[in-house]
């Protein structure tokens, strides 16, 4: 995880089906310089990524931020994502990924929470897109939300984030 980032994902249940809501993998997207997967980076030498193979998940990562007393915050982020049938770029089996970026006001730590104002959904494949929200902090911290659920089920669901 990058320096002051922390996972999230929703557990597999008893009834979810083998293929649903497994736990993704998380780490850099370059293990090594010189980065062998400079196509996945949208800037500067280094992207975070987590993905999972032949299933779905609900999944992103946190961070809590300190911001200026109810100070009027802009959560901006470039998002990728790469939906492979085969090993074949670009993507070329496509579902919904649902990714999306929210603020929780508050500060907290809870991706259900219902004070997260979110960002609509977009499902940008094979291209880097901006995400960008705003929020009035409600104190001193707020805490900013990645968030991706695909529809369905596919070899790879790797998601990038730089």
């Amino acid at each position: 995880m990058p320096d002051g980032w922390f996972p999230w994902w929703v557990s597999q249940s008893a009834t979810d089906g083998e293929l649903i809501n497994r736990m993704p993998e998380y780490k850099p997207v370059c293990p090594s310089q010189p980065c062998p997967y400079l196509d996945r980076v949208k800037g500067g030498v280094q992207a975070a990524q987590y993905f999972t193979f032949h299933s779905t998940h609900t999944a992103g990562m946190w961070q809590r931020v300190t911001v200026p007393a109810n100070a009027r915050v802009k959560y901006s982020i470039w998002g990728k994502h790469g939906l492979p049938a085969s090993d074949a770029i670009p993507s070329d089996y496509l579902t919904p990924v649902n990714m999306r970026i929210g603020i929780d006001p508050t500060g907290g730590s809870n991706p259900f929470s219902g004070s997260i104002v979110w960002s609509g959904y977009q499902n940008p494949y094979d291209n880097y897109v901006p995400f960008e929200i705003e929020a009035a902090a409600q104190g001193t911290a707020v805490t900013v939300f990645m968030w991706s659920a695909p529809a369905e089920p596919r070899k790879a669901q790797r998601y990038l984030l730089g």
